[in-house]
């Protein structure tokens, strides 16, 4: 099953609604930044699904403010109108939410990973190795100006905020491989970049090793 993004919502506060109701079984993608560490971060929503964090990180800029940067994901166990919370932020917070369909509904991510800058460079999540048809989400953040960001190549740009840089992407139907997700602006001064393959369901697992034909007949599979 092809995943796809349902719906997607910016928000410079610690609290965002979704427009429409949400669907049970879709999955709900969270993604926060502020002025400080984001790792006491929490997120709740109104339905009361679990959300589970797949990672955080911050950067040190030039200027000492740190970025820091979490990414959330719940599965919902039931749909209708929901609020997603934020607890224990700090300075300048802001989120994004987006609902996705076409995931698996236990152990979803596949990979995750994250990378930063100081510089003048925009980063990349390089090397984000996935082991099967994934979803991948991608998201830069910068607390030392705004900037208007663009989808890198093959991505689809979600949204953004104006206030200072958030931004997000998503690409579906991944094969399993090696991905390197980025963006095409450079926010001034230092940036945290994060990269999370979220599992599609009904993907084609890896090819078998070796001699497939024999392996298979070895497990009592065809002759």
């Amino acid at each position: 099953m092809a995943s796809s993004v349902l719906q997607h919502v910016n928000c410079y506060t610690t609290s965002c609604s979704f427009g429409a109701n949400v669907t049970a079984g879709s999955t709900i993608i969270v993604m926060v930044s502020q002025n400080g560490n984001a790792s006491s971060i929490l997120a709740a929503d109104t339905l009361l699904n679990t959300f589970n964090s797949s990672a955080n990180m911050q950067v040190f800029t030039p200027t000492a403010q740190v970025t820091g940067m979490k990414i959330f994901y719940a599965n919902i166990a039931s749909g209708g109108a929901d609020t997603v919370t934020l607890s224990g932020t700090g300075t300048d917070p802001g989120m994004a939410i987006t609902e996705v369909s076409g995931l698996v509904t236990s152990n979803t991510v596949d990979a995750a990973i994250g990378t930063d800058t100081s510089g003048q460079t925009p980063p990349t999540s390089s090397n984000l190795v996935t082991s099967q048809t994934d979803f991948i989400y991608a998201a830069i953040a910068s607390e030392v100006a705004a900037v208007t960001e663009s989808a890198g190549t093959g991505y689809i740009l979600l949204g953004q905020t104006a206030s200072h840089t958030d931004a997000e992407e998503y690409a579906s139907g991944k094969a399993a491989g090696t991905y390197n997700p980025t963006f095409t602006a450079t926010p001034q001064g230092g940036s945290v970049m994060m990269s999370v393959a979220f599992k599609e369901s009904g993907a084609t697992p890896p090819p078998i090793p070796g001699n497939s034909t024999q392996f298979l007949q070895l497990m009592g599979i065809g002759t």
